[in-house]
């Protein structure tokens, strides 16, 4: 089975990060052999590959993922708008990782997996995706010690998340969000597109199209599940034969 999460933002909150990572953990020994575990961006609030450095804090998160590949679970670590993944580090603790979108076919279906932060169509931010995303750029940045490297992204994610804490989840984004996914499904030829980023988990049908969001496991552990012709949105209770039915669309 293909389960999909996304947005745990690890460094972002000491205090919530004990409890997401309690969560991911448990969620991670449920797992079986053959199963395929897809990290869709945004797993950590920072992280840019250095050389010689990586950081100390996410050793825990290191260790979970490699004991969950050596039990026979396939991950795949995607890249959000808040980690970059570059260099051959992620290649000891994961199956594969990307640093771009995702297609693969199941049951004559055309899935597309991404993030979710190209979607909506922002100018403004366009423009700071590319800087974010640009290898010079990049180099740049890891030009300054790691620490202060560290610190500088901490307080950039803080005012970008007092910024976002003023939005409101109502169900008028949610429909805008729905909008411009099915529109991005069109211009990308696909059938079902699965992504994080908008923090509002979803799973909606619209004609021959699926929209499917994991969600902020943060906040609330939800997670896509593509078992067979079925998509749910599940939410993580603890154990995955009970975890409670969100949402659930035939593909």
């Amino acid at each position: 089975m293909k389960y999909f999460v996304s947005d745990f933002h690890f460094g972002a909150n000491s205090k919530v990060d004990n409890l997401t990572f309690s969560r991911f953990e448990t969620f991670c020994n449920s797992l079986s052999e053959g199963d395929e575990l897809y990290i869709l961006g945004d797993f950590f609030d920072f992280w840019i590959e250095y050389k010689t450095f990586a950081r100390s804090d996410y050793l825990e998160i290191y260790f979970v993922l490699l004991d969950t590949k050596k039990r026979g679970v396939k991950i795949f670590l995607f890249r959000g708008n808040h980690d970059f993944f570059r260099g051959d580090f992620w290649k000891k603790f994961c199956t594969d990782f990307f640093d771009k979108d995702v297609k693969f076919e199941q049951n004559g279906k055309v899935f597309f997996c991404t993030h979710g932060d190209e979607i909506r169509n922002d100018s403004a931010y366009s423009i700071i995706r590319f800087i974010f995303r640009n290898a010079f750029f990049q180099f740049l940045y890891k030009l300054l010690h790691p620490d202060f490297a560290v610190y500088l992204a901490n307080l950039l994610s803080k005012l970008s998340q007092k910024k976002n804490a003023e939005k409101v989840k109502s169900e008028e984004r949610k429909e805008r969000y729905r909008k411009c996914a099915f529109e991005f499904l069109g211009k990308k030829n696909c059938d079902i597109l699965i992504a994080g980023h908008s923090h509002i988990c979803d799973l909606v049908k619209s004609g021959d199209k699926i929209y499917a969001n994991s969600g902020v496991w943060f906040e609330k552990p939800t997670y896509i599940l593509l078992d067979g012709k079925k998509l749910f949105l599940k939410e993580f209770c603890g154990d995955l034969q009970k975890d409670i039915i969100l949402e659930e669309k035939e593909i």
